[in-house]
C-alpha cells in the first residue's frame, strides 16, 4: 500500500506585492461650489445682505459715472449702466444663486466690498447704495 504525502500548500504569493501598502482610498470629490462658497464666507466684506437675482445700483451720478462693478471675478462695467430705478434702466442679473462677492473700484481702486447672498423667488431687483466716502468726490472738486 502506498502512502499518500499531504497536499503541499499552494505556492506563496509574491512577497514583493505583498509587501506594498494597500491603496489610499479615494478622497471623495470637492464640491467646487462649496469650496467657493467657504472661500466667500471668509473673504473680509464691509456689508453683508440677501438680495434677489437681480441687482440695481444707485450711487450719485459722478461717482456711478466711476465707479466700476466686478461681481466675483466678472466686471459688470460702470454702476451708472446698472440702474434699474432710473428711466431707461436695467437691473444685473446674477447667474446662478449663493454667495457672491461685489467689488466696487472707484478709478481702479477697490472701496468698497459685499457680501450677497443671491436668493430666487425675491421680488424685483435688490438696490445696492455702496458706502462711498469722501475719496470718491471728483477729481478736482475742492
Amino acid at each position: 500500500m502506498t502512502t499518500s504525502s499531504p497536499a503541499s500548500p499552494p505556492p506563496a504569493a509574491d512577497t514583493a506585492a505583498a509587501a506594498e501598502p494597500a491603496a489610499p482610498a479615494l478622497a471623495p470629490p470637492v464640491d467646487s461650489r462649496v469650496a467657493r462658497e467657504e472661500l466667500i464666507a471668509r473673504m473680509p466684506v464691509a456689508r453683508e445682505m440677501t438680495t434677489s437675482m437681480s441687482l440695481s445700483f444707485e450711487l450719485p451720478k459722478p461717482v456711478a459715472e466711476r465707479m466700476i462693478v466686478r461681481l466675483d471675478r466678472i466686471v459688470l462695467g460702470r454702476a451708472a449702466d446698472w440702474n434699474a430705478s432710473k428711466r431707461g434702466g436695467r437691473a444685473y442679473s446674477v447667474p446662478e444663486p449663493g454667495l457672491h462677492i461685489l467689488t466696487f473700484l472707484l478709478d481702479g481702486a477697490e472701496v468698497y466690498r459685499i457680501r450677497i447672498d443671491a436668493q430666487p423667488g425675491r421680488p424685483g431687483p435688490t438696490t445696492i447704495a455702496p458706502e462711498v466716502g469722501p475719496g470718491a468726490r471728483r477729481r478736482g472738486a475742492g
